[in-house]
């Protein structure tokens, strides 16, 4: 008989957002000289640097390369156009609604106290999802 693999068990995350720290000069450069997106454009930190994204037709255009910026961004508790993120967000989770569906109104309590989320089971899972703004 075949040996099966050993189950991993999958730990639900939710990153919520700090108290801001104080950023690196130069990522605190980077912010400043921010370039300006013409025709309407609106300019945002992506995975290769600064890109303009323009509305009327949805192209995208790398303005200025830094790898990783997005993920700089994310570390330093800023949001994708360099402005603090409020403590207490929900910035990423791998929660889907499914999965509340599936736990006990315990572990919906355990999930929902950083956010400060209480109550019974059918109200702690309609607010998580408002919350995390799971689909």
């Amino acid at each position: 008989m075949a040996k099966q693999p050993a189950k991993q068990k999958v730990e639900p995350v939710i990153e919520v957002a700090e108290d801001p720290k104080a950023l690196p000069s130069y990522l605190r450069r980077i912010i400043d000289n921010k370039p300006q997106g013409g025709d309407g454009g609106i300019v945002y930190a992506g995975d290769y640097g600064w890109v303009c994204e323009y509305p009327s037709d949805g192209n995208k255009e790398l303005l200025q390369e830094y790898t990783g910026l997005a993920a700089a961004f994310r570390n330093n508790g800023l949001d994708k156009f360099g402005n603090p993120i409020p403590p207490g967000t929900v910035v990423s989770t791998n929660i889907t609604i499914e999965t509340l569906n599936l736990l006990s109104t315990e572990d919906l309590g355990i999930l929902g106290a950083p956010l400060g989320i209480e109550g019974e089971r059918a109200e702690l899972i309609s607010k998580l999802i408002e919350k995390l703004q799971l689909k």
